[in-house]
């Protein structure tokens, strides 16, 4: 009787402990399943946000790129009017340099007409050179301008002949003569030697001469003619050393 009742406590003990092992069992079981449940959800959640977050970037980033070439575009036309505007104002610079070349030509010009209108006509020469000047372009080159006057009561369209010698030094430590250059012989560009202009009041003259190696100009020598009277001359001289 007592080995029954022994028996059956220790059935009774063992069926407590594999229920109870079984209850660990499921409870390890569920809190298992649990934990990869969550965590797929966990990482469902942050895969969804992540990809929301890079949805924003790539709109963010699209927007970025549209606002840059918009930028291109405004930097390109800013550039593209400031070559306009810099074409512009170099225009408009050479306008100005030409309008004040002609305001000071007209200027000159109205001098000389003042001097045509003065009293004292007869007491000047008939046919003279009466300004020259010239400004260095190089080493060797001058460019240069002179203005013949005719002067008269009622001075007619006259051809004129003109011959210009440029007189110097070869050798400034040299106590030789001077050394004459006919005008053509240093200013290629002259189309014949005499030159030969018409002129009722005035006539300006320019051009662009090279002086020999060496050579140091003193003086320029003007000896003026009418074609019609070439024995009778007007000569005018000039310092090529002084203030013109």
């Amino acid at each position: 009787m007592v080995s029954k009742i022994n028996i059956e406590k220790r059935s009774v003990v063992v069926t407590r402990s594999n229920l109870r092992t079984t209850i660990i069992l499921m409870s390890l079981t569920m809190i298992v399943l649990a934990a990869f449940f969550l965590g797929g959800w966990k990482k469902a959640a942050e895969f969804e946000r992540v990809s929301a977050e890079n949805l924003n970037l790539s709109e963010s980033l699209l927007e970025a790129k549209n606002s840059l070439e918009a930028l291109k575009e405004e930097i390109d036309i800013l550039k593209m009017n400031n070559q306009v505007d810099s074409l512009a104002l170099e225009d408009s610079r050479q306008d100005i340099l030409e309008l004040e070349q002609r305001i000071s030509e007209n200027v000159f010009q109205l001098e000389l007409y003042k001097d045509f209108l003065s009293d004292d006509l007869e007491a000047n020469q008939k046919l003279s050179v009466v300004k020259f000047a010239k400004s260095r372009v190089s080493n060797k080159n001058w460019s240069y301008s002179w203005v013949i006057v005719q002067r008269g009561r009622e001075p007619r369209v006259s051809s004129v002949l003109i011959r210009a010698f440029v007189e110097g030094k070869t050798d400034v430590n040299s106590d030789d003569g001077l050394k004459e250059f006919p005008l053509n012989q240093l200013d290629e560009y002259l189309p014949r030697f005499p030159i030969q202009t018409r002129i009722k009041y005035f006539s300006i003259n320019r051009g662009i001469l090279s002086l020999p190696e060496g050579f140091e100009p003193i003086k320029i020598k003007f000896v003026l003619s009418y074609e019609s009277s070439p024995k009778q001359i007007y000569e005018s001289t000039f310092d090529w050393r002084g203030d013109l």
